[in-house]
């Protein structure tokens, strides 16, 4: 039983460390495999907002997954809440101390980073991981603008060389044609006759 207006403590009802619960109201949570260079050197923490970009490699990758013509990368979606790295979610105690006030060893690196989408970007996330390569940009938290980026796309393969062409040969000249003979004609009505 609680005593009505009585402190509970965040402990008594284990919620930090849910996710779900942190989700906001109509959002979505979603997960991307990360490493350190996809999470900007692995300082991408809960709480913070990132834009994500996609890159598609084309003929011209130097590894994974190759497609035809040049690589392009777009920005897909912007100023993305952070809802968990890892297994640390957003609004979960910090980093405890031991008792000589230091700090503990950080975790090992997050391999899992989920953020808050909007349903109708669940889809698009989706069909960028398996189609491309994701990265994640850090925003300043004062920065809410939403830009418009230009894709960008690295240099197109060399066209193959264009078939040489050879000049079609003329058709040979119709014979000419000799000039009709004046043919003469005559009527004849009756007892009249006209040429």
């Amino acid at each position: 039983r609680v005593p009505a207006g009585a402190m509970i403590d965040r402990a008594a009802i284990d919620t930090a460390t849910k996710l779900a619960i942190r989700v906001p109201v109509g959002m979505r949570a979603m997960s991307i495999d990360t490493t350190a260079e996809i999470a900007v050197a692995g300082l991408v923490r809960p709480g913070d907002r990132v834009d994500v970009q996609v890159v598609y490699p084309g003929a011209d990758a130097i590894s994974g997954a190759r497609g035809e013509g040049s690589s392009r990368t777009r920005t897909l979606l912007q100023m993305v809440p952070v809802l968990a790295v890892g297994e640390t979610v957003v609004g979960s105690a910090p980093v405890a101390t031991s008792e000589e006030g230091k700090y503990a060893a950080p975790p090992p690196p997050a391999r899992t980073v989920t953020l808050a989408l909007h349903p109708d970007q669940v889809p698009v996330l989706s069909l960028a991981k398996t189609t491309g390569a994701l990265t994640l940009s850090l925003r300043n938290p004062a920065d809410g603008a939403a830009v418009a980026v230009n894709a960008a796309a690295s240099d197109p393969l060399p066209a193959p060389a264009a078939p040489k062409v050879v000049a079609a040969m003329p058709a040979p000249a119709a014979p000419a044609r000799p000039a009709p003979a004046r043919h003469s004609l005559e009527l004849v009505d009756g007892k009249r006759h006209d040429i």
